[in-house]
C-alpha cells in the first residue's frame, strides 16, 4: 500500500496499480472509471500520482458486490479462475 506506515487512526492508500490488482482489473480500467466518476479517489498528487482511500474503496466495492450500486459490474473471475476483464 502506498502509505504503510499508519497507525489505526490515519487512513491508508492505494495507488492505481495496487488498486487494479485487488480488483483483477488493468490499471487502464481504473483510469476509465476514474474519468467517469465511477470509483472513489483523492486528489491527484503531483502531477502523476493519484491515490485512492482504501476504507472507501472497499465501502464501494462492498456496495458493487451486493447490487447497491448499479454504476459498474463487481469483478468477476471466469471459469478458469483468472480475471474477467469486461468491466465497466
Amino acid at each position: 500500500m502506498a502509505n504503510k506506515n499508519t497507525s489505526d487512526s490515519e487512513e491508508c492508500f492505494l495507488t492505481r496499480k495496487e488498486l487494479a490488482a485487488l480488483l483483477q482489473v488493468r490499471p487502464e480500467r481504473i483510469r476509465r472509471w476514474e474519468r467517469r466518476g465511477l470509483i472513489p479517489r483523492l486528489a491527484p498528487v503531483g502531477t502523476r500520482l493519484v491515490l485512492y482511500p482504501r476504507t472507501a474503496v472497499l465501502a464501494w466495492l462492498a456496495r458493487v458486490q451486493t447490487n447497491e450500486d448499479r454504476t459498474v459490474v463487481a469483478p468477476q473471475t471466469t471459469p478458469g479462475g483468472g480475471p474477467h476483464n469486461d468491466i465497466g
